[in-house]
């Protein structure tokens, strides 16, 4: 075969892979009973519109949520996508094709429980990022702006870096985020 057919074989068979891993991602949210909606930097997985609407008053004050769910994701999305841009200029890391998850859970009794699972032993977060499965989990009951963006300040450092840097530290910088969110 000429490079050019291989190289256009192997785009394909990437793009077919990343179609087919997309599917099976929200295959298993369905089976889970989730509902899902994409933004630019995230697919955002929630179990109903009241752990929703939660989340997206914590992190963004959106008053209007619970009027029509189509605009409520909208806005919500949105608000995602500005802390994402907002982690992204504090540390000037801008990954390329940069994407994540977000699972929300209603309360940080499921969290717990989550965090255990991913085989942590020491006390739960209210909210955390694990590198595995590009997700960040989070307890819609106590999650804040600041905290979301340290999470998604995890998330940025782990994409950027081919070899993450150490966690301690990825723990200061994503500190240094949430401290200065919203600074000018």
């Amino acid at each position: 075969m000429p490079p050019s057919n291989i190289t256009r074989n192997l785009f394909l068979l990437n793009l077919i892979t990343v179609v087919f891993l997309f599917s099976v991602q929200e295959a298993l949210a369905a089976n889970n009973g989730q509902q899902s909606f994409e933004t630019r930097y995230a697919a955002v997985y929630y179990p109903d519109e009241d752990a929703l609407h939660d989340f997206g008053k914590k992190i963004g004050g959106i008053a209007f949520l619970g009027r029509d769910p189509e605009r409520d994701r909208a806005s919500i999305g949105a608000t995602v996508d500005r802390i994402v841009f907002r982690v992204e200029t504090i540390l000037d890391m801008f990954p390329n094709d940069f994407h994540f998850n977000v699972y929300i859970y209603p309360t940080y009794a499921e969290i717990k429980d989550i965090y255990r699972e991913k085989g942590f032993i020491e006390d739960s977060p209210v909210a955390f990022y694990s590198h595995t499965s590009m997700g960040i989990y989070l307890a819609a009951e106590k999650i804040t702006d600041r905290v979301f963006a340290h999470e998604i300040a995890h998330a940025v450092i782990n994409s950027y870096f081919l070899t993450p840097p150490p966690a301690g530290m990825q723990e200061i910088l994503a500190q240094y985020v949430d401290k200065h969110l919203w600074e000018k």
